[in-house]
């Protein structure tokens, strides 16, 4: 045989080798995961595609990681139209690891309309972690405890994201109802329900931290741009998206732009989208429960509302400190620049938007304690929002004055407290924290919070990295590359 002939022949097998492997690549690496790793966190089980993906279900102690992108489209034709089985439930959860390696799985489908712990994951336990991994252009619908990754989650998120759609009943962009840790991670996409509706998380009775939601948020008597309903920590986070609430037949409803309703503390976070509702709406949080406690945050939505309507907390009886909001309020009755209808105290903070209303209106307070103050060296605009009066304590301020650091530091002259702590101990401050921050050219002028340059210079880009190597399918074709430019090198060389 001559030389040209043995090139076509060698070029002919290597071709068919390679189409063999794209073309049943499914077939093989179905077996791969009980034959590529041991299911340990040093060599977990490898996740070549959706098939074995699914299979995780049939051992919930185990370790996985997947080993490429996977392409789980084929989903929406699994069970009749119901799509890919959630892996684990609460009395079954799934307690290993699973390490996504920076990879990503596209297009999950999953339609359980009557079903409860619905997402990737049905539930996962305290000793469960999920960990590095990308959920792109997910279609999740369940009733209730329904996220893009996980129904119900007792362990460990870290460095999650998830883009797409979710819907039910206590539902969130990421988690349904999380009762563990959630950190670095974030959701993008439309999120629509209409019980308990967050754009990260449903239900937080666990912890979100250094985590955020882009999606607007559609529905919800306890609707929040990152989070529906909180009862413990959120922390160093932050929403975009616009939210809108939706009241029961009663006309109740909680709807914020961080989130709905929260009997927890929120820190160093803010919410900048607009927001709409009923009852107790408000810029970062829609209704503060007794034991809620926000500081060091802000909100910069334009906020529209009946009753109980506030540029950063609709209605209160928890405690706000060192915060401020710069959006437009608009309601009918308890109505106000920073909070709504307050019972609690506010403490060094301020408002900035114009406020409309009809009944008990007020600059920073529309309505608060009956007796005594409710805000505390606490200022707003009377030129921006067009009101020269508060209820319950609160200084009105020109704008040219509240751009100044007097104003917040020199409080002896108002016969007020403690003066503010800025950054640098300026003018009678005497605080050591630095809590806030004042420039001519940011913010307005107005006073901001010192940790905010560094959220935008460090906030996580909504475009992942892709540079993670080659994805596996190209394994193949590249082999039969490099031959066929071996083979070419060599005839020319002879």
């Amino acid at each position: 045989m001559n030389i040209k002939k043995r090139i076509v022949v060698i070029l002919v097998m290597i071709l068919a080798v390679g189409s063999a492997l794209l073309v049943t690549g499914n077939d093989f690496e179905e077996e791969l995961i009980n034959s590529l790793g041991e299911g340990t966190p040093d060599n977990p089980y490898m996740i070549y595609d959706v098939h074995d993906l699914q299979a995780m279900n049939e051992d919930l102690t185990a370790h996985y990681a997947l080993a490429n992108d996977i392409d789980a489209s084929e989903t929406s034709e699994w069970n009749d139209g119901a799509g890919f089985e959630p892996v684990g439930n609460i009395s079954e959860q799934f307690v290993g690891i699973f390490d996504g390696q920076n990879y990503t799985i596209l297009s999950l489908i999953i339609n359980r309309h009557s079903e409860r712990q619905v997402g990737l994951f049905g539930s996962i336990g305290k000793e469960g972690m999920m960990i590095n991994v990308g959920l792109i252009n997910n279609n999740i619908i369940g009733d209730v405890s329904v996220g893009g990754f996980v129904g119900i989650n007792v362990g460990t998120l870290s460095n999650c994201h998830a883009t797409g759609t979710v819907s039910g009943k206590r539902i969130g962009g990421l988690v349904g109802d999380n009762r563990g840790t959630i950190y670095q991670s974030n959701a993008t996409g439309v999120i629509t329900g209409d019980k308990v509706v967050g754009g990260l998380v449903g239900d937080n009775s666990g912890t979100v931290s250094n985590s955020y939601a882009t999606g607007a948020v559609n529905g919800g008597v306890f609707a929040g741009g990152l989070v529906g309903w909180n009862t413990n920590k959120i922390m160093d986070s932050h929403a975009t998206g616009d939210v809108t609430g939706t009241a029961d037949k009663d006309g109740f409803s909680r709807t914020g732009g961080l989130a709905g309703f929260s009997q927890g503390t929120i820190s160093n976070s803010f919410a900048i989208g607009d927001i709409s509702g009923a009852s107790s709406t408000g810029g970062l949080v829609g209704n503060m429960g007794q034991r809620c406690t926000i500081y060091n945050s802000y909100a910069t939505g334009n906020v529209d509302g009946d009753n109980g309507v506030g540029g950063l907390v609709g209605s209160s009886m928890g405690s706000v400190y060192n915060s401020y909001a710069t959006g437009n309020v608009i309601g009918n009755d308890y109505v106000g620049g920073l909070g709504g209808d307050f019972i609690g105290t506010v403490k060094n903070s301020y408002s900035t938007g114009r406020v409309s209303g009809r009944f008990s209106v007020g600059g920073l307070i529309g309505r608060g304690k009956t007796v005594g103050n409710t805000a505390i060296n606490s200022f707003w605009d009377i030129d921006t929002s067009g009101h020269n009066k508060s209820n319950s304590g609160g200084r009105g301020k020109t704008t040219s004055e509240m751009t100044r650091i007097e104003t917040f530091t020199n409080l002896s002259t108002e016969g007020l407290s403690t003066p503010w702590d800025f950054i640098g101990n300026p003018n009678d401050d005497e605080g050591t924290e630095d809590i806030w921050d004042i420039d001519a050219d940011f913010n307005g002028g107005y006073p901001f919070l010192s940790w905010q340059e560094k959220v935008y210079d460090d906030a996580p880009s909504d475009e992942k990295d892709t540079d993670r190597g080659i994805p596996g399918f190209l394994f193949p074709i590249m082999a039969s590359s490099i031959t066929l430019a071996l083979i070419v090198f060599h005839v020319k060389k002879r």
